[in-house]
């Protein structure tokens, strides 16, 4: 018994743990299976510790660990909301000036360098041979508009430094 009471409190204090840390989208389902989890066991943990000196484990499982962790996930939740209104709204983009049509805004210019590099070798690999494989295509003019160098050149005025 002092084992399963051992392993008991060990969960209950890792999940108190993960219920402080900082509110991080990428921990919310982890904190969500640990509240799912924990309240499966409730029953098993009333089971076993019936007694009244384990009923602090019932008591902290029940009244403490299990709320905390539901206000922890609903503070990533509402966090995450805010994040993604903030980031949705039209007054940051027009606040940084980066939204344009038709254009990708990097304000590093090696990494626009390094980027049209990679973005033309991997469209010029599928599309050069997709190419090769559709000249027998009756009426190819209908289908295929560009040829591989009005690919690369569009790529290249694609990105803009600032």
């Amino acid at each position: 018994m002092y084992t399963i009471t051992d392993h008991t409190v060990q969960l209950l204090d890792n999940a108190e743990a993960l219920s402080s840390i900082r509110p991080a989208s990428e921990r919310l389902f982890k904190i969500l299976d640990l509240h799912d989890t924990l309240s499966d066991l409730i029953p098993l943990i009333n089971d076993l510790f019936h007694s009244e000196s384990s009923d602090f484990l019932r008591t902290r499982a029940i009244n403490q660990i299990i709320p905390k962790l539901t206000d922890k996930a609903n503070e990533i939740r509402l966090k995450f909301a805010n994040d993604l209104d903030y980031e949705t709204s039209p007054m940051v983009h027009a606040s940084k000036h980066e939204k344009e049509l038709g254009k990708v805004v990097v304000p590093d210019f090696g990494l626009v360098l390094e980027l049209r590099k990679l973005i033309v070798e991997m469209v010029v690999t599928a599309y050069a041979p997709f190419l090769v494989h559709t000249k027998k295509v009756a009426r190819l003019e209908t289908y295929v508009k560009y040829s591989v160098e009005e690919i690369e050149s569009a790529i290249q005025g694609f990105y803009d430094c600032r």
